[in-house]
């Protein structure tokens, strides 16, 4: 877990903030609380008298509950849920490697997800999808009433590679990402794909935590991926996974953020 210094707007309040961030609306005392605002409770003294531009600290505690990899006819299906509540200011990111078969037109075999821009954002569900969910997610997850910033749901496919072709060797990573205004946080990263023969076979890859080389892929493809105006700051991007229950330590990338130029979906990968 970590913390977002997050600076209060016009009007926000310290439950309203906590929603956005998966809190409960009765959970405000958690924020309020935390060490961390100890000296903006002593200057404030009551979190009804928060002033804009007050930077108060949001502890970021939650992580992936389900992680469900089932192979498809032709690819592999991906589920992921994280615990706490829905909120605004938390989605999904991913990256794609699409071997020897990208489609679309972006024809580089690496992408950030959606590889044809759905959204001018850098994140997998749009603002529309978070608002009305697709049907075929609420298919997927059995669940009518899903909420896409709490979960990520992805089927990925393919049709036989040609034996010239070789096999299909289809990955991505996706992981939580948390937005502070412009700055967005990644962590909580998982591996998964599938491998796809030329005789229509499909075997899926993963779940598992990136290598240290794919971390470092994942991050340079965001730091190129989508939107006009945001900033991945990878002094504060972390990257970690969690196995029966253990999260690992964090991995650091210490250089500046940067602006996300225009970018370069499957449903959602393609």
């Amino acid at each position: 877990m970590y913390h977002e210094d997050v600076k209060v707007k016009n009007g926000e309040t310290v439950s309203g903030i906590g929603a956005d961030y998966g809190y409960k609306i009765t959970e405000w005392h958690k924020i309020w609380d935390d060490p961390k605002n100890a000296a903006l409770v002593k200057k404030r003294g009551k979190p009804e008298h928060l002033q804009i531009d007050d930077v108060l600290w949001v502890k970021i505690p939650w992580h992936t509950v389900t992680r469900r990899l089932t192979t498809d006819a032709n690819g592999a299906s991906f589920l992921v849920t994280r615990n706490g509540q829905a909120g605004k200011r938390v989605n999904w990111v991913q990256t794609v490697y699409r071997g020897n078969q990208p489609i679309g037109p972006n024809s580089s075999p690496f992408c950030v997800d959606a590889c044809t821009p759905d959204d001018d954002l850098p994140f997998y569900w749009t603002d529309a999808e978070v608002a009305s969910p697709p049907q075929w997610v609420k298919d997927f997850t059995g669940d009518a009433t899903v909420q896409l910033s709490k979960t990520f749901a992805d089927q990925a496919s393919r049709g036989a590679p040609s034996a010239a072709m070789g096999t299909t060797k289809w990955r991505a990573i996706v992981s939580i990402a948390v937005l502070n205004e412009k700055r967005v946080t990644v962590y909580d990263s998982w591996v998964w794909g599938f491998n796809l023969t030329s005789a229509g076979v499909a075997t899926k890859v993963g779940p598992r935590c990136p290598t240290p080389h794919e971390r470092q892929g994942h991050l340079q493809l965001l730091k190129g991926g989508l939107g006009t105006t945001w900033i991945f700051d990878l002094d504060q991007i972390r990257i970690s996974c969690r196995r029966e229950g253990v999260e690992s330590a964090w991995i650091w990338v210490r250089s500046p953020g940067m602006d996300i130029p225009p970018g370069a979906v499957n449903r959602k990968s393609v």
